[in-house]
């Protein structure tokens, strides 16, 4: 009969019978969710981000149902792309806002340092006026030497 006489059983070819459980898996496949077929980049994002029945919540908004159109699963993962794009741009402005406190802050103490030194007279308005031009190290530095000259006194 054939070249290959084990590929032969009860009648029935076994090619035939690959074919058909590949068949069977092409259909089971069509009936998982989406991350079976296809891994978007931020799902492991996504599992890292969250643990236990939040992740699960998560990955089946993302994933959705099996019953739902391809388009509809395109726009899904176009939302938790756009999602964590928000997250990544709202974790920025959040240290931009903290720079912003730390910057406003040092400024503060910088100018009352230069208030209680022109208050007691340890400047005139000419050191006061070099003073407030000079770069930001020089000021720490002066404010160092400050805080040590009235610890000593």
């Amino acid at each position: 009969m054939t070249n290959a006489p084990w590929l032969v059983r009860n009648d029935v070819n076994l090619k035939d019978l690959k074919i058909e459980m590949i068949e069977d898996h092409v259909v089971k496949l069509r009936k998982l969710p989406t991350r079976a077929v296809f891994e978007p980049a931020h799902s492991k994002i996504l599992q890292q981000a969250t643990t236990g029945v939040e992740s699960a919540a998560t990955e089946l908004e993302v994933l959705g149902c099996s019953s739902e159109s391809p388009t509809k699963a395109v726009y899904k993962r176009k939302v938790a792309e756009l999602g964590d794009i928000i997250e990544k741009k709202n974790k920025k402005l959040k240290v931009l806002q903290q720079k912003v406190r730390r910057y406003e802050k040092k400024v503060k103490n910088l100018s009352e340092l230069l208030a209680h030194l022109k208050k007691k007279d340890f400047l005139d308005d000419d050191a006061l006026h070099v003073l407030s031009t000079v770069t930001s190290v020089n000021k720490e530095f002066i404010s160092r030497q400050l805080a040590t000259l009235s610890l000593c006194h």
